[in-house]
This record gives structure tokens, C-alpha cells and sequence, in this order.
């Protein structure tokens, strides 16, 4: 899994850092200052995640309290938190097609 950039990102954080990957993220200038970052997975990591359906955090918190996290795989969820993804969106269409007209 390797981060990668894309058009939304403000900044790029480990940028002169040789031990760590250059990570471009998107600051939110609000109040809960949110680091937004997009990651492609490789072949094999894609065919693990829909084999096992899991995805593994890691977090180094320097035994420090941890911030809350949040991983999707919705850009809309990401950035606009109320959009419904398109999933939700065909689900919602089959739910009204299925549905008995009321008298």
C-alpha cells in the first residue's frame, strides 16, 4: 500500500524526511483539523482485502492518548461526510422499485 497524491491535497507531510515515506495529505483549516490521505493498494493487497475483508491500522502514538481515526473508501463520505456513496444510492433505488404501492 503506497500513499499517492490527489487533486484535494494542501500539503505534503514528511516531505525532507528520508526515514518516511512522503505522505500528501489534505489539512482541514476547521476546528477538528483533519488529515485527509489516499493510499492505492497493490494486486495482492486488493485480492487479500476481498478474500478476508479486513484492513489493518497501525497508529504510533508515542504512549500518548490516541486521535480519533476514521478509514473509508468513499472520496464523497471522505470529504462531504453526507453524501451517500453509490452503493447506498442503488440501494436505496432497489428499495423503492421493490416497494408495494400503498392504496
Amino acid at each position: 500500500m503506497r500513499p499517492v497524491h490527489f487533486p484535494e491535497a494542501t500539503t505534503v507531510a514528511a516531505k525532507d524526511q528520508p526515514e518516511y515515506l512522503p505522505l500528501p495529505c489534505y489539512v482541514d483549516p476547521g476546528p477538528r483539523g483533519e488529515v485527509v490521505s489516499c493510499w492505492r493498494l497493490s494486486w495482492h493487497e486488493r485480492l487479500q482485502v476481498l478474500l478476508t475483508g479486513h484492513v489493518w491500522l497501525t497508529l504510533w502514538s508515542f504512549h500518548e492518548p490516541i486521535t480519533p481515526q476514521r478509514i473509508d473508501v468513499f472520496r464523497d463520505q471522505v470529504f462531504n461526510g453526507q453524501k451517500e456513496s453509490w452503493l447506498q444510492k442503488v440501494h436505496k433505488r432497489l428499495g423503492s422499485l421493490t416497494k408495494k404501492p400503498s392504496k
